[in-house]
Parts: structure tokens; C-alpha cells; sequence
């Protein structure tokens, strides 16, 4: 499995480095010829590009979050008799159905206790943490 990964990884890697290296070359090449104002351009689309990184880890990690509440939210639901022609009610089975039907095919409820919401939310903490918390050190490293 990490074989077929890792040929995708460098792939990604490199194509994203050509990107960076047609904008570096589309802005040096306005008869910039000083390796200095070169230099200021290549640290001026590194920050760019870190803040393009900030921006999408704060918005994956309200996205994250603010899913996390909804899964939340249809849990409590399932603890009382809501009135399922409600639009607040339906919103909610739809956005979070797909996702916890398919965790109820592989850990079905057990006596009687669905263990779905528990599994989901564990799973977008780890995401979270993950690949927030990457995005943000790639940020840094930039």
C-alpha cells in the first residue's frame, strides 16, 4: 500500500514545486534582473503562499469543527422523539447520514447502542490534528 503512496506523494511534491517555480519565473521575469529584488519577489510569494496555507487550516479546522457540533447535535437528537418534518431536523440527517451509515456498516450497534457518532468524532479529531496541525508547520517552515 505505502508503494503506491509514496509515487503519488512525490508527484504532488513535484508538480507543486513547478507551480511555485512558473509563479517565480512569471514574476522575476518582468526585466528583474537583480539577484536582490529577485530574492525580495521569491520571499514575497513564499509569503503568499504561507498565508494561502494559514487560511486553508483555519478554515478546515472550523469545517472540522463545526461538523463535529452537528454529529454532536444528531446524537442528542436520537435521546428524543424531534419532529422529523422539521428543517433543522432533516438538515441534519442529511449532512450527517452518509457519513455515520457508512461507520454503522463496518461497527454495527451493539445492544442496542450505536457507537457511530463516537467513532466519527474521534475520526475528525485525529483529522483534525493531523492535517491542521501540518498545514500549520508547513506554514512555519515556509
Amino acid at each position: 500500500m505505502l508503494d503506491r503512496q509514496a509515487p503519488f506523494a512525490n508527484n504532488i511534491l513535484i508538480d507543486f514545486y513547478a507551480l511555485l517555480n512558473y509563479i517565480y519565473n512569471l514574476i522575476t521575469d518582468n526585466g528583474i534582473s537583480s539577484f536582490i529584488n529577485k530574492q525580495i519577489q521569491f520571499e514575497r510569494l513564499m509569503f503568499i503562499i504561507s498565508n494561502f496555507f494559514a487560511a486553508l487550516a483555519s478554515v478546515i479546522h472550523l469545517i472540522l469543527t463545526l461538523y463535529m457540533y452537528v454529529i454532536i447535535a444528531r446524537a442528542v437528537m436520537s435521546w428524543f422523539n424531534p419532529n422529523p418534518y422539521s428543517n433543522i431536523v432533516r438538515f441534519i440527517y442529511q449532512i450527517t447520514d452518509p457519513v455515520l451509515d457508512r461507520v454503522r456498516r463496518l461497527i454495527p450497534p451493539i445492544g442496542g447502542l450505536d457507537l457511530s457518532p463516537v467513532v466519527v468524532i474521534f475520526a475528525i479529531l485525529f483529522i483534525d490534528r493531523f492535517l491542521v496541525s501540518t498545514l500549520r508547520n508547513l506554514v512555519h517552515s515556509l
